[in-house]
């Protein structure tokens, strides 16, 4: 039997046609160097070729276990905890309606029917998530390190026409564009993979494309989630230097790593020396930067107080002395349900509610980054880390604000809030990180080559 001839034989054993390439590849690689090694022992080409090939075995029994190796696997416990998470976020979210539309409530009459009615929107709009989770999952991730610079462009071109067009929602002066705007994000690791085995001017110009999507969140929402936004780039640009994935001594990777984490101090001098007139910021947005550095000498304002009173009074379990009810935390209707789930969580239920409660968001959490950290596809590496730490900095700064550690603003909590955007571009980005572990063991070469030799070690035990 030909070389062509086994080949064929055992590639037809593979069912799934993402790892067929890779495998040929690395297969004929493993029968040349076979060649190699015989013919340096004294065999001519032919023989040593031959020889090769029926070292590789059968190639049926071959194709079978490869393809057994190198299937797509889904992850249905992370899939179970998702559904389970997500789950929890529609009961809090109706209880904290129902919490609003209370008899004696002066809120009762006007809102309990509207409270229903969006409870029931973010029902719709959880189930809609979880399919596209699905779908993104079974969808091939490799091409956003293929066409990055294509897809990043489309991107940015639709948000700059959508705003100019007037169709995003602008609520006090924000553009409630935010939850979309971290889609910028896992784009940014396929630009990180498509610029890697550069020098210092592909550097630079990964540089720009983190600092982009950071002033057009500063333009559009406030300064902390732009902040959040080129603290997830620099991170990954951080990481992508450590993983020495650019063409520059390990001294100078070391070097940019530590002026990379510099440059946030550097925004703040900035903003501090230069004011209003600095990347286009609105004197609202310096005085919240402002207030950042206020609120940790001890000073903060009336509802941040407010919830400091709540929060010392609570309980193990059950609901806390102090009620929410007549605070200006529930002036608003809608608020419970979108900006302060958390503080109702822990004010309504207790400490161990909800320390439990986000404990399995945080574990969570913990498996995206296992799986993305445990990735042997480059690619796959960076996006997962990306989606797994742009979505710990929003739980991060939702619960802190929460708490009362830093300033109060509106926001969005991943699976727990309520919000169109907040949950369609969760489960986005969810399906990306269980499409990282679908095919772990098809996009990976060092998979292939690792389980080419243990399969030649496996047929030599048996003979």
């Amino acid at each position: 039997m030909d070389r062509a001839e086994y080949l064929n034989i055992l590639t037809e054993q593979l069912r799934c046609h993402k790892a067929k390439d890779l495998v040929l590849d690395e297969i004929v690689i493993h029968i040349d160097e076979q060649t190699e090694a015989y013919e340096a022992d004294g065999l001519s080409h032919e023989e040593a070729a031959t020889e090769a090939i029926k070292q590789m075995g059968d190639p049926v029994e071959a194709g079978v276990l490869l393809d057994r190796i190198h299937r797509p696997a889904m992850n249905w416990r992370m899939v179970g905890l998702i559904i389970t998470v997500s789950m929890i976020g529609l009961v809090l979210q109706y209880v904290a309606a129902g919490f609003m539309s209370l008899p004696g409530n002066a809120l009762y009459d006007r809102v309990s029917a509207d409270l229903l009615f969006l409870w029931q929107r973010q029902c719709l709009y959880t189930v809609t998530g979880l399919c596209l989770m699905m779908a993104v999952c079974i969808f091939d991730y490799s091409f956003l390190g293929r066409y990055p610079l294509q897809i990043y462009g489309i991107f940015f071109f639709i948000l700059l026409a959508g705003d100019f067009a007037g169709i995003f929602k602008v609520i006090h002066g924000q553009i409630r564009i935010y939850n979309i705007l971290t889609l910028f994000i896992p784009l940014y690791g396929g630009i990180l993979y498509y610029f890697r085995n550069g020098g210092y001017k592909k550097i630079f110009i990964c540089l720009i494309f983190g600092i982009i999507p950071m002033w057009f969140t500063a333009a559009a929402t406030t300064t902390s989630r732009a902040l959040s936004i080129g603290l997830c780039c620099l991170l990954l640009l951080s990481t992508a230097l450590c993983k020495g994935w650019f063409q520059i001594s390990r001294r100078a990777s070391v070097t940019m790593t530590v002026s990379l984490a510099l440059l946030p101090l550097l925004f703040f001098i900035l903003i501090g020396f230069l004011g209003r007139p600095f990347l286009g910021l609105q004197s609202y947005q310096i005085e919240r930067l402002r207030y950042v550095v206020r609120l940790f000498t001890g000073e903060g304002d009336y509802l941040t107080e407010i919830i400091h009173d709540i929060l010392r009074s609570l309980h193990l379990w059950g609901a806390s002395d102090i009620p929410l009810t007549g605070t200006p935390i529930t002036a608003m209707p809608f608020s419970l349900g979108s900006d302060y789930i958390v503080l109702f969580l822990f004010a309504r239920y207790g400490i161990i509610a909800g320390v439990s409660i986000l404990g399995i968001v945080g574990l969570l959490l913990f498996w995206s980054f296992r799986i993305s950290l445990r990735q042997k596809n480059q690619l796959g590496m960076m996006i997962g880390c990306s989606c797994s730490l742009i979505l710990s900095i929003q739980i991060l700064n939702y619960v802190l604000s929460n708490l009362g550690l830093i300033p109060v603003s509106p926001g969005t909590l991943p699976f727990l809030s309520y919000g169109l955007q907040n949950t369609i571009v969760t489960y986005i980005m969810m399906g990306l990180i269980l499409g990282i572990y679908r095919y772990k063991d098809v996009l990976s070469e060092k998979t292939i080559r690792r389980n080419i030799w243990k399969l030649q070690i496996m047929r030599q035990r048996h003979e």
